[in-house]
């Protein structure tokens, strides 16, 4: 187990000539690109995840698992952060 999202990179990327067609490989990578804050990355990483993947159950949890980050993931948007609403929103200022 890696100390950070850092250091796991050099530990994930040693296992690319293996694992380059295996869709979790990709999520992995894109999971950490994302704690990092490298949308681009983690977009390139999801979307090669997501066209390995044969499971739609797991693209379903993929996307809800975005979600929970205000991210939401379309092959044509790539990664993007989304503003939650918030209470705030729901009140009608007057």
């Amino acid at each position: 187990m890696a100390d950070s999202p850092q250091a796991a990179f050099g530990l994930i990327d040693s296992l690319t000539p293996e694992l380059d067609s295996y869709h979790l490989f990709h999520a992995t990578r894109a999971d950490l690109f994302r704690r990092v804050g490298a949308l681009e990355e983690a977009t390139q990483s999801y979307t090669r995840a997501l066209e390995l993947v044969t499971n739609e159950s797991e693209r379903r949890f993929w996307n809800v698992g975005c979600a929970k980050f205000n991210l939401t993931f379309s092959p044509a948007k790539g990664l993007q952060q989304f503003k939650a609403p918030g209470i705030h929103d729901a009140v009608e200022k007057k």
